[in-house]
């Protein structure tokens, strides 16, 4: 992690290499518009073997998903991805994740770095139900969250706005839901960003066995949830398309 000169417009922290999907057009948008973005993975993806090959080893594992990371976040037009390699051991049992081997203290530390680092104006992370419930979805939000709080009150004149991602609204309906929390921001994923969002999709080869009836759904909406008090300087990140 090098340093930053200037605040960045966005960061995305999610759980694992994929993840991005769930904010892919917005993100698309405002790069597109020049905005600058940063993602932040938090797990190594090595429990995500591809289908095609369950007992790849984890090495193997975290190197594709590595490189498929990368090659989203070109197309999105990310300045940087940072890994922080927390590790993920997958399923240990029949529906059950394995922990990740860290305590949410570091987790949240080195987030919180990461904030202090580039001072975006605007944070995406998943919300407090992981969507579905994944345990690791929750641990990003929750770590998100508390380092966000932490950075809030650090004393500095400038915070950014963050944002929960996959927000319940019943006019939008999405496949996967916060329903704890309600939606602020809806963001219509049409032409050129529905385009963008599918190439990401498309760039985790080893994961696609789990988007298999995902795209069908309804996915021409991204519906957020601002967290905290609105933020003067995170307006432009709720655009109004035509």
């Amino acid at each position: 992690m090098g340093e930053s000169k200037n605040p960045i417009d966005m960061m995305c922290v999610v759980a694992h290499a994929d993840d991005e999907i769930f904010c892919a057009g917005a993100l698309a948008h405002h790069t597109r518009q020049g905005r600058s973005l940063v993602i932040v993975i938090m797990t190594d993806g090595a429990g995500g073997p591809p289908a095609y090959d369950t007992k790849m080893a984890k090495p193997a594992i975290v190197a594709m998903r590595r490189k498929e990371m990368q090659n989203s976040a070109n197309i999105l037009g990310a300045q940087n991805v940072e890994f922080l390699d927390f590790e993920d051991q997958g399923y240990i049992a029949e529906g059950v994740f394995g922990p990740l081997g860290v305590s949410p203290d570091d987790i949240t530390q080195k987030i919180r770095a990461l904030l202090d680092q580039y001072q975006p104006r605007v944070i995406l992370t998943h919300g407090p139900d992981g969507e579905y419930g994944h345990p690791h979805h929750v641990v990003a939000s929750q770590c998100t969250t508390e380092a966000f709080e932490q950075w809030c009150q650090h004393g500095d004149d400038f915070h950014g706005q963050l944002y929960y991602c996959c927000a319940h609204h019943a006019a939008a309906p999405i496949p996967f839901s916060n329903i704890s929390v309600g939606t602020d921001y809806i963001f219509p994923v049409t032409g050129r960003n529905y385009e963008t969002r599918k190439k990401v999709m498309l760039c985790h080869v080893s994961q696609l066995q789990n988007f298999i009836g995902y795209w069908g759904r309804d996915m021409a909406h991204e519906c957020y949830h601002r967290v905290g008090t609105p933020n003067e300087n995170s307006k432009w990140f709720e655009v109004t398309l035509d």
